[in-house]
Protein backbone atom coordinates (compact mmCIF):
# COMPACT_ATOMS: atom_id res chain seq x y z
CA UNK A 1 0.00 0.00 0.00
CA UNK A 2 1.10 3.65 -0.85
CA UNK A 3 0.86 3.92 3.44
CA UNK A 4 4.80 2.37 3.25
CA UNK A 5 5.88 5.48 1.26
CA UNK A 6 4.68 8.02 3.32
CA UNK A 7 7.68 8.28 5.74
CA UNK A 8 10.06 8.22 2.17
CA UNK A 9 13.20 6.73 2.06
CA UNK A 10 15.78 5.33 -0.56
CA UNK A 11 14.44 4.38 -4.24
CA UNK A 12 16.51 2.35 -6.23
CA UNK A 13 15.53 2.88 -9.92
CA UNK A 14 16.56 0.03 -12.38
CA UNK A 15 17.17 1.56 -15.55
CA UNK A 16 14.21 0.21 -18.08
CA UNK A 17 14.64 -2.34 -20.10
CA UNK A 18 13.15 -3.44 -23.96
CA UNK A 19 10.24 -5.02 -23.45
CA UNK A 20 8.11 -7.90 -26.15
CA UNK A 21 8.21 -5.31 -29.04
CA UNK A 22 11.14 -2.73 -28.43
CA UNK A 23 14.25 -3.19 -29.68
CA UNK A 24 17.45 -2.92 -27.17
CA UNK A 25 19.62 -0.43 -28.02
CA UNK A 26 22.20 1.85 -27.37
CA UNK A 27 19.60 5.06 -27.88
CA UNK A 28 17.25 2.80 -25.29
CA UNK A 29 19.75 3.13 -22.67
CA UNK A 30 19.91 7.00 -23.38
CA UNK A 31 16.24 6.82 -22.92
CA UNK A 32 16.43 4.96 -20.25
CA UNK A 33 18.35 7.09 -18.04
CA UNK A 34 16.74 10.24 -18.78
CA UNK A 35 13.63 8.73 -17.81
CA UNK A 36 15.32 8.17 -14.73
CA UNK A 37 16.07 11.75 -14.48
CA UNK A 38 13.27 12.65 -15.07
CA UNK A 39 11.75 10.36 -11.99
CA UNK A 40 14.21 12.30 -10.22
CA UNK A 41 13.51 15.97 -10.42
CA UNK A 42 9.61 15.00 -9.71
CA UNK A 43 10.55 13.60 -6.18
CA UNK A 44 13.08 15.74 -5.38
CA UNK A 45 12.84 18.37 -2.63
CA UNK A 46 9.82 17.01 -1.70
CA UNK A 47 8.07 15.68 1.69
CA UNK A 48 8.49 13.11 2.03
CA UNK A 49 11.92 12.75 1.20
CA UNK A 50 12.93 10.05 -1.16
CA UNK A 51 16.73 9.21 -1.83
CA UNK A 52 17.28 8.80 -5.60
CA UNK A 53 19.73 5.41 -6.01
CA UNK A 54 20.55 4.18 -9.14
CA UNK A 55 23.30 2.48 -7.93
CA UNK A 56 22.73 -0.95 -5.66
CA UNK A 57 26.35 -0.23 -4.18
CA UNK A 58 25.56 2.57 -2.64
CA UNK A 59 23.40 1.35 0.08
CA UNK A 60 20.12 -0.59 0.51
CA UNK A 61 17.39 0.73 -0.67
CA UNK A 62 13.55 0.85 0.67
CA UNK A 63 11.60 0.60 -2.53
CA UNK A 64 12.23 -0.11 -6.08
CA UNK A 65 11.14 0.72 -9.56
CA UNK A 66 11.64 -1.35 -12.44
CA UNK A 67 9.97 -1.67 -15.61
CA UNK A 68 10.12 -2.21 -19.42
CA UNK A 69 9.58 -0.08 -22.76
CA UNK A 70 6.19 -1.61 -24.18
CA UNK A 71 6.43 1.30 -27.33
CA UNK A 72 8.96 2.71 -29.44
CA UNK A 73 8.00 4.07 -32.67
CA UNK A 74 8.34 6.78 -34.98
CA UNK A 75 6.55 8.04 -37.99
CA UNK A 76 7.91 7.19 -41.64
CA UNK A 77 10.32 9.08 -43.36
CA UNK A 78 8.39 8.10 -46.25
CA UNK A 79 4.90 9.64 -45.03
CA UNK A 80 7.02 13.10 -43.25
CA UNK A 81 9.09 13.49 -46.67
CA UNK A 82 5.89 12.84 -49.59
CA UNK A 83 2.96 13.99 -47.89
CA UNK A 84 4.65 16.47 -45.42
CA UNK A 85 3.70 15.12 -42.41
CA UNK A 86 5.53 16.37 -38.97
CA UNK A 87 7.91 13.74 -37.54
CA UNK A 88 6.35 11.75 -34.95
CA UNK A 89 7.53 9.65 -31.82
CA UNK A 90 5.94 7.17 -29.63
CA UNK A 91 7.12 6.06 -26.36
CA UNK A 92 5.58 3.90 -23.72
CA UNK A 93 6.49 2.04 -20.83
CA UNK A 94 5.16 -0.32 -17.94
CA UNK A 95 6.54 -0.76 -14.71
CA UNK A 96 5.94 -1.23 -10.85
CA UNK A 97 7.12 0.28 -7.80
CA UNK A 98 8.12 -2.01 -4.97
CA UNK A 99 9.17 -2.74 -1.51
CA UNK A 100 12.74 -3.85 -1.75
CA UNK A 101 13.00 -6.18 1.34
CA UNK A 102 9.72 -8.04 0.46
CA UNK A 103 9.29 -7.10 -2.99
CA UNK A 104 5.52 -6.76 -2.21
CA UNK A 105 3.84 -4.51 -5.29
CA UNK A 106 3.13 -1.00 -3.77
CA UNK A 107 1.49 0.75 -7.35
CA UNK A 108 1.69 -0.51 -10.82
CA UNK A 109 1.84 1.80 -13.49
CA UNK A 110 1.91 2.63 -17.33
CA UNK A 111 2.10 5.62 -20.13
CA UNK A 112 2.29 6.24 -23.55
CA UNK A 113 3.19 9.60 -24.90
CA UNK A 114 3.69 10.75 -28.31
CA UNK A 115 5.33 13.90 -29.08
CA UNK A 116 3.50 17.35 -29.99
CA UNK A 117 6.77 18.71 -32.28
CA UNK A 118 9.31 17.19 -34.04
CA UNK A 119 11.60 18.52 -31.47
CA UNK A 120 10.25 16.31 -29.19
CA UNK A 121 12.11 13.09 -30.04
CA UNK A 122 12.50 9.70 -27.63
CA UNK A 123 14.81 11.33 -25.34
CA UNK A 124 12.70 13.87 -24.33
CA UNK A 125 9.14 11.91 -24.15
CA UNK A 126 11.46 9.46 -21.98
CA UNK A 127 12.08 12.84 -19.45
CA UNK A 128 9.06 13.47 -19.44
CA UNK A 129 7.09 10.16 -19.04
CA UNK A 130 10.06 9.82 -15.87
CA UNK A 131 8.14 13.06 -14.46
CA UNK A 132 5.40 11.39 -15.09
CA UNK A 133 5.90 8.43 -13.08
CA UNK A 134 7.32 10.73 -10.38
CA UNK A 135 4.52 12.72 -10.24
CA UNK A 136 2.30 9.49 -10.11
CA UNK A 137 4.06 7.87 -6.92
CA UNK A 138 4.05 11.90 -5.60
CA UNK A 139 0.31 12.14 -5.84
CA UNK A 140 -0.58 8.92 -4.57
CA UNK A 141 0.85 9.23 -1.24
CA UNK A 142 -1.34 13.01 -1.18
CA UNK A 143 -4.59 11.43 -1.86
CA UNK A 144 -4.02 8.36 0.71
Amino acid sequence: SPEKLKGGGKILLVPFRAGNNVIASKELDKIAFRMMQGISVALKDNKPFFDILINLDQSHPDFVIDGYFTVKKESSNFLVKWFFKKKKYMLGVEGKLMDANTREVIAIFSDTMTSGSPSEDFVFLGFRIGQNIGDFIRTSLNTQ
